[in-house]
This record gives C-alpha cells, structure tokens and sequence, in this order.
C-alpha cells in the first residue's frame, strides 16, 4: 500500500540516492551519459541537496516502508513543482501520479490559480500539469 508523508531532514540521504539511480536509469536515447552525468553533478553532495530540499513542500512516497518517490512544491510566487522522482524500478504504477496529485491538492489547498511543471523528456504524468486549476 503507498503512504506520502512529508519530507524530514533525516531523509535526505535516501532521497539523493533514489534521485542518482532514477537519472541513471533513463534511457540513453532521451539523454546522453554526459547530459545524465551533468543532472547528477548539478544535484551535488549531501550538505547541497539537503539545502535545496528546503521548499514549502517535500513528501515522500514510500510502500511497506522503502521509499519509492519523492516530489517539492514551491508555492510562492506561484505554485511550481520544483521536483519529481520515482524509484526506477516502481515506475508506471501509479506512484509518480499519486505524488501529482498530492501536489495539485496542496496547490489548490493554498488558492493558487496555476500549477507548473518543468519535466523531463520522459515524466509522462507530468503532461496533464502547467494549466489552469
């Protein structure tokens, strides 16, 4: 059964892990090693992404206690999903759409008119996002 809770500090290092393997996992047709390499480095070491995990909103997706996604939510100045990852080997179930909707309902939760979403070549639930609410 998948639980979303929120994001706490001591998680951290768990979600960089997953982060890594679901970059990795892409398919070399949609983004090169290089490009891969580059989304990787930019992410940096822990003290970095812990810092950058520090948006109004961060909730983890997890089944029988093992984390399987990950989504942030900025809310101001619009609401904005700054993040989205699910584990490579739980994909198309259902989690990634889950997670969105957790996200659209925190969004509409807060009166914001629009949700937005910068995705990846390949997050298809991402498509039915960056419209009016």
């Amino acid at each position: 059964m998948l639980q979303i809770r929120a994001y706490a500090q001591a998680d951290a290092a768990e979600l960089l892990h997953l982060f890594t393997r679901a970059i990795e996992a892409i398919d070399e047709r949609q983004y090169s090693a290089a490009q891969k390499a580059a989304w990787i480095v930019a992410a940096g070491d822990l003290p970095t992404w812990t810092e950058s995990l520090q948006i109004d909103h961060v909730w983890l997706a997890c089944e029988q206690g093992r984390l399987v996604g990950f989504i942030g939510l900025l809310l101001r100045p619009q609401a904005h999903v700054e993040f989205y990852f699910v584990e490579p080997t739980a994909q198309e179930r259902g989690i990634g759409s889950a997670l969105l909707t957790y996200a659209e309902q925190a969004a509409e939760s807060a009166d914001a008119d629009q949700l937005s979403f910068y995705a990846s070549k390949n997050s298809f639930p991402a498509s039915r996002f960056s419209r009016d609410m």
